[in-house]
């Protein structure tokens, strides 16, 4: 049985069983940095995502490539693993208006390789509690404007270990 996807997303790779590359934005005042598996691909700082090269404003809300784009501070092949998509909704009694108020909220969990220090030393000097991150789903060579995003949320705790670090975020 198919899955469900977005009516642009590429069915026919989908079908190849091509594996699609997943990319987690950590964002703060700054900009983004981007981690994914194996190194980002090009095509995903496309289409509207910038690059912080020096020609872009450091704010995080706009950026002379265009209103709204969003500076891309780094990209990197640091991704270990990312939790499935949690979220749900438990039934306390036969009210359905009191089960839905009582539903919790989705959560996403990434761990990021730290053996060189890159997060450890990020950490001590950019705030990223309450931050947004999210994480997309794409194929190596499109635009990102192709990728289906799947969660977008609030970095609510970072925990961080011996060789790596840990993002949890909930849906804002």
């Amino acid at each position: 049985m198919p899955e469900r996807t977005t009516l642009g997303f590429d069915h026919a790779r989908l079908r190849r069983q091509t594996a699609a590359e997943v990319l987690v934005y950590i964002e703060n005042d700054y900009g983004a940095r981007v981690s994914s598996h194996r190194r980002p691909s090009v095509a995903a700082s496309e289409s509207g995502l910038r690059p912080l090269d020096g020609t872009h404003a450091l704010d995080g809300t706009h950026a002379l490539g265009g209103l709204n784009a969003l500076a891309i501070i780094d990209t990197r092949a640091d991704l270990l693993s990312v939790s499935d998509l949690t979220a749900r909704v438990a039934p306390l009694s036969s009210d359905l208006i009191g089960s839905l108020a009582a539903s919790e909220k989705a959560t996403v969990t990434s761990v990021h390789d730290n053996q060189d220090g890159y997060w450890s030393s990020v950490l001590g000097k950019e705030a990223f509690l309450r931050k947004t991150g999210r994480v997309t789903l794409g194929f190596l060579g499109l635009p990102s404007s192709d990728y289906l995003q799947a969660f977008r949320g609030r970095i609510r705790r970072i925990t961080l270990q011996l060789g790596s670090v840990t993002f949890e975020q909930e849906e804002a």
